[in-house]
């Protein structure tokens, strides 16, 4: 996307500079925090590993509540998929299935309306 910016704005070297920056600012930080996770993984469990009694259900616990978190994040953010869906499908409902019509003043009146995959323009 930066590249064909840079292309549009005739300046070519200015999408590669960015592309390339983004690449190296990416590998930078998923390289450091790849890194920090095995320390944590490898520390962590070297010390819990003598007391693998006592923290029996703890992984178990932890690993569904991050199913929890992500399916709850994930309804969150499809939510307004779904309400826009049945406020369309109610629109639907009231006003003839598959038809929608918009306004453009600027356009000197012109209807257009929506039918399916087909679109027709009239004049008023």
């Amino acid at each position: 996307m930066m590249l064909l910016f840079g292309v549009y704005l005739e300046l070519p070297w200015l999408g590669i500079v960015a592309v390339v920056a983004t690449s190296l600012g990416m590998g930078t930080v998923i390289s450091l925090v790849d890194y920090l996770a095995y320390a944590g993984r490898a520390g962590l469990f070297g010390r819990l590993k003598g007391k693998r009694n006592a923290i029996g259900p703890l992984p178990d616990m932890l690993e569904r509540c991050s199913h929890l978190l992500f399916l709850g994040f994930s309804l969150y953010m499809a939510r307004p998929v779904v309400t826009a869906a049945y406020e369309l499908s109610a629109h639907d409902r009231e006003h003839g299935s598959g038809r929608l019509a918009t306004q453009n003043p600027t356009r000197g009146g012109r209807t257009v309306e929506l039918k399916g995959s087909h679109a027709s323009i009239r004049r008023k």
